[in-house]
């Protein structure tokens, strides 16, 4: 490995932190420490006392950990933008039903922020972690996350709407419960009053 090439990772490492940074309005603890140690091991490559093949074995100890303060970044991120979506969801309580009949998109959208939830789990399972899966997977949350959220003002209308049908049907059965009694009554006393 390259200086240049270790170069390019710490500063894509370093976007990915940014980035989620920007989203979630917090830092990533371990994607720092991660980059704090890939500096230290090439600051220890630099030194002069250290023979070629200690370089490279530190520049490959300080690539590792610029990868995984990419993967720690965009996971941090993206179980971020999951518990937001969860959020979202929890606060419709027994609505969600209502709002998928009346905006089927929602229910697109948190139907495929589940399957990204499936697949974090997968790549958290695996052996080898796919940095590129990390950010793909942190980028398409992120789209759903602000979709659904831009749908949030119709989902309240089509709650709105739900509570308001349900009260009205609430009212016309009480209408047909008052009509039926007073029928009854008038039935009985007509039957009363012809005795």
């Amino acid at each position: 490995m390259t200086d240049n090439e270790f170069s390019r990772l710490f500063l894509s490492a370093e976007v990915a932190v940014k980035r989620t940074e920007a989203i979630t309005g917090e830092t990533s603890i371990p994607a720092i420490t991660e980059l704090r140690y890939a500096g230290y091991h090439m600051a220890r490559s630099m030194s002069d006392d250290i023979d070629e093949h200690s370089k490279e074995e530190e520049l490959k100890r300080a690539s590792s950990h610029c990868r995984r303060a990419w993967k720690d970044a965009y996971e941090f991120g993206t179980v971020y933008l999951l518990e937001q979506i969860d959020a979202l969801v929890h606060g419709y309580r027994g609505n969600w039903s209502q709002i998928s009949k009346s905006l089927p998109e929602a229910a697109k959208y948190l139907e495929k922020s589940q399957e990204i939830k499936s697949s974090l789990v997968e790549l958290k399972t695996g052996e080898y972690f796919n940095i590129d899966k990390y950010e793909s997977l942190f980028s398409d949350l992120n789209e759903i996350h602000k979709k659904l959220y831009a749908l949030a003002p119709l989902a309240e209308t089509a709650v709105v709407e739900a509570k308001l049908h349900r009260l009205s049907q609430t009212r016309s059965a009480i209408a047909i419960l008052v009509g039926t009694v007073s029928l009854v009554v008038a039935l009985l006393s007509f039957i009363v009053g012809a005795k």
